[in-house]
Formats: structure tokens, C-alpha cells, sequence
């Protein structure tokens, strides 16, 4: 009996033992596991395959802004020197502010077919002649008309502006003078071209209110030159002319007050000049000093 107790106790000793070894063994299990688990999440991050919507954002950027450093990089390296481009047109054009602001044509710096590649303006730079670049500013259709800018990093400003830009209209029978570059590129050469006559009416082409009809004669390359009183006033930007075959000594020139009109909706404001210098000048040189603020405006084509 006593040898049959000593056997239970002995086997529920063991009993015991082996239940204190199993839970020590589950709780080594599980510290291991916790701590495998908690490794994993602090030093091994895992990298989510969806795009962060931030991340994202800023790469693209950073992507438009290489790109943009890159086609800069290439339009500085094929930048082409203005004194070396072979030109495919010109016209003519007035400069109506110190720093550089000119009113054209638009017809001079668009065409309907091709893409303007690069606008040069020639004329007499402190007594030198001298091109320089230029850009559309602003541009008219409905009137023909067109604001440029010289930008160009070797112009700095011309002198002040000795013309004026007359507030009414010209008086029928008035006599006017044009300057600018009529055939410059081809047979009439560069050199800045005279022609005068009178105002034949004040109204255009089938009684079109917005430009003055001349006998000035006006051939191609003088489209956006200027018309001037012999007061040294500006009248107008010559425009066209009707064909010879049709009749002669007729052309049409747009009155300042729509050149007003384009300049007044500009994102600069630009001041007229008002104050005429050259009223007590002779005519050769009022004519002399009113040639430095022509100028010849070139285009090339794409």
C-alpha cells in the first residue's frame, strides 16, 4: 500500500514537473515570437507598391523641371547669332517708348502659313546701325496693328522720344511725309527711304474710318513705318496701298488713335510721348533726327 502512494506521488511529482517544463517552454515560444515580430516592424520597414500621392506630385516636378533645365541648355547651345540669320521678309516700325516698344503691322510679324522663328529691328543705335532682337509684345488683326519689344542684352534705352503722337485727326489736303525701308532685303537696299505727299481723304478703303488715304507713295517694306506731319507729329502706321494697275498714288495709313487703343490694353503701361522737340528745326534735319527711331524690321520664318 505504502509502495502503491509512493508511485502516485511520484508520478503526479512528475506530472507536475513536465506541466512547469511545457508552460516554460510556451512562454519562451511566444517571447521569441513577440520579439522576431517587433524587429520586423522597427527595423524592416516594408515599401507599399502604391504610389504616394505627395511623393508622387513632387517627382513629376522635379522630372518637368530637368526637362525644362535640358530644352534650355539645348536653346542656349543652338542660339544663333542675329547678325548671322538669313532673313525671309521685312517691314518697317516706330519706336514709341525710351525703352524699346515699337508699333507695327501685324501682317509685318505673322504670317498664316508658317511660324515666326525670329524677329530682328535694324536702325541707328547712338550713330551706329545695329540689329538687334526683338519679340511680340501685342497684336491687332482687326486693325493691322502690333506692338514689339527690343530684347536684346546689348540695348540698353534710346534717347527720349522728340516726336509727338497727335491727338486729332489729320485735316484733308495736309501734307505728310513716310519714312521706312520699302524692298530693304532685295532691290532698294537697307538705307532708310523719304516719300511725302497729302492726306486725299480720312477715310480708306471703301470708306473704312479707322485709317487715312495718301497720296504718299507706300511700296511693300514700308507697311509699319510711320506717317508724320511736317510738324514732326506722328499721324499714323502706314499700312497698304491699292495696286497700281488699279489706280495710282493711293495708300492707306492707320490713325493713332487705334494705335492708342492697342497700347492702352497692354501689360505695361507705356506713356505716349506728348512733347515735340523738333518744331523749331528745319525740315532735313526734323527729318534727320526722326530717322534714328525707324527701323527696319526683319523676320525669319520656321
Amino acid at each position: 500500500m505504502c509502495s502503491d502512494l509512493g508511485l502516485i506521488n511520484y508520478i503526479y511529482k512528475l506530472e507536475a514537473i513536465v506541466g512547469i517544463l511545457f508552460c516554460i517552454g510556451f512562454i519562451w515560444v511566444f517571447a521569441r515570437f513577440f520579439k522576431e515580430s517587433t524587429y520586423a516592424e522597427t527595423e524592416f520597414p516594408t515599401i507599399s507598391t502604391k504610389p504616394n500621392k505627395f511623393e508622387d506630385k513632387e517627382s513629376i516636378k522635379v522630372d518637368e523641371k530637368i526637362e525644362n533645365t535640358i530644352d534650355n541648355e539645348k536653346e542656349q547651345k543652338i542660339e544663333v547669332d542675329i547678325n548671322d540669320i538669313s532673313w525671309s521678309g521685312n517691314g518697317s516700325g516706330v519706336i514709341i517708348s525710351s525703352d524699346g516698344y515699337i508699333a507695327t503691322n501685324n501682317h509685318v510679324i505673322s504670317d498664316e502659313e508658317k511660324k515666326i522663328k525670329n524677329i530682328g529691328v535694324e536702325f541707328n543705335y547712338n550713330d551706329e546701325i545695329k540689329t538687334f532682337k526683338a519679340r511680340v509684345i501685342k497684336t491687332d488683326p482687326q486693325t493691322d496693328l502690333a506692338i514689339i519689344k527690343i530684347e536684346d542684352k546689348s540695348f540698353k534705352k534710346v534717347k527720349p522720344i522728340p516726336f509727338s503722337v497727335k491727338e486729332e485727326d489729320a485735316e484733308l489736303g495736309e501734307q505728310v511725309f513716310a519714312l521706312g525701308y520699302p524692298m530693304a532685303l532685295t532691290i532698294m537696299g537697307s538705307d532708310i527711304k523719304f516719300t511725302d505727299g497729302r492726306i486725299s481723304s480720312k477715310t480708306g478703303f471703301q470708306g473704312n474710318v479707322s485709317t487715312y488715304q495718301s497720296t504718299t507713295p507706300i511700296q511693300p517694306g514700308n507697311s509699319g513705318g510711320p506717317l508724320f506731319d511736317y510738324n514732326g507729329n506722328l499721324i499714323g502706321i502706314n499700312s497698304s496701298g491699292l495696286d497700281k494697275k488699279i489706280v495710282d498714288n493711293v495708300s492707306y495709313t492707320i490713325k493713332t488713335s487705334y494705335l492708342k487703343n492697342l497700347i492702352n490694353v497692354l501689360p505695361k503701361k507705356i506713356v505716349l510721348p506728348k512733347l515735340n522737340t523738333l518744331k523749331n528745326l528745319d525740315e532735313t534735319n526734323k527729318i534727320k533726327e526722326l530717322t534714328k527711331y525707324v527701323v527696319l524690321i526683319k523676320v525669319e520664318l520656321a
